[in-house]
């Protein structure tokens, strides 16, 4: 979704290829050609580390954010991330299309 003209789109998707540079990050593209998949209407982070008991999820919402810490919960939401991941372009895949759509911004900015 585009919020705010080019030059904001184009600084966004700029910290987005700086950000998957990070060791610790992975971004992931759900193409547009996918119709559906899980979670797609939710804003939220899977935090995971070596300790799974540690693990937490955060949900942005209207009137709040929620952190999810019960087994439960995160079992859900961990095969809801496998579903996404199977749907999603790859890593590297997904920094070509950001870059992509990126040069297609300055394009037309001009």
């Amino acid at each position: 979704m585009r919020f705010g003209g080019p030059a904001i789109l184009r600084a966004q998707l700029d910290s987005l290829l700086e950000d998957s540079e990070r060791p610790n990050v992975v971004i992931r593209v759900v193409p547009f050609e996918v119709n559906t998949f899980p979670g797609q209407a939710e804003n939220l982070r899977l935090i995971a580390g070596v300790v799974p008991e540690l693990d937490t999820v955060q949900v942005d919402l209207t009137h709040g954010t929620q952190f999810v810490h019960s087994e439960a919960e995160l079992h859900t939401y961990r095969n809801m991330m496998v579903e996404v991941e199977e749907v999603a372009l790859s890593p590297q895949e997904s920094r070509d299309f950001i870059h992509r759509v990126g040069k297609e911004l300055k394009g037309k900015a001009r």
